[in-house]
């Protein structure tokens, strides 16, 4: 992993998948990297909405640099 930003957050989700598929964790960095990540599911339910909308207002930022715009057509 290039960016280990939400770790907690795709070692979950990675952990979830697995289970669901009846699999087994055979990438060595994953395994590695789980050993050293506490992962709490509730804590990642109460953090992703605002994981989320911070993302979003970066992209919107970056598509709207200076505030929403408005149609002058009217």
């Amino acid at each position: 992993m290039k960016h280990k930003t939400h770790l907690d957050t795709v070692l979950a989700y990675r952990q979830r998948y697995l289970h669901n598929f009846d699999k087994k964790e055979t990438n060595k960095r994953f395994i590695q990297y789980s050993e050293g990540v506490r992962i709490c599911i509730d804590e990642i339910r109460l953090c992703l909405p605002v994981s989320l909308s911070v993302c979003l207002s970066v992209c919107l930022s970056l598509f709207l640099p200076y505030g929403r715009r408005r149609n002058n057509d009217s």
